[in-house]
């Protein structure tokens, strides 16, 4: 294995804008995507085949159209080994991956962000299961 075929794919948001590269998602065509990310990014297919864990062999046959892509998780290893942006994803059919970060809010300086139990009583009048002193050993 050539000594770059570990390098990251980069690939520039461009690139996943482009019309033929948008029917290519759209109609789920893994063949055209790769080429075109080989046409207008450069990158091999060994380098392709390393970011979505497929052989080169494997990724000559999708390109050629010996071999279509069907299976979801396929789809999914690809959109992630390439690190498609979400409007890709979603072209291909996909959700969209998280992108923010999950907001934690303090509970002491925003109290209005106590989320209330069921029956509406605030989780700290709420009897407790004592797993405190279990999981701390105390």
């Amino acid at each position: 294995m050539p000594a770059d075929a570990t390098k990251p794919v980069v690939i520039l948001p461009e690139l996943w804008q482009r019309p033929e590269m948008l029917t290519a998602l759209q109609n789920r065509n893994i063949g055209q995507v790769f080429q075109l990310i080989r046409q207008y990014a450069g990158v091999s297919q060994t380098r392709i085949g390393t970011a979505v864990n497929l052989s080169q062999g494997k990724i000559s046959e999708i390109m050629k159209g010996t071999v279509k892509v069907t299976a979801f998780d396929v789809f999914e290893r690809v959109a992630d080994g390439l690190d498609m942006p979400n409007p890709a994803r979603m072209a291909l059919g996909l959700a969209p991956t998280r992108t923010a970060p999950s907001r934690v809010i303090d509970t002491t300086t925003h109290p209005a962000a106590v989320i209330p139990s069921r029956d509406g009583r605030p989780t700290s009048s709420l009897p407790s299961l004592g797993l405190s002193s279990r999981i701390s050993g105390a």
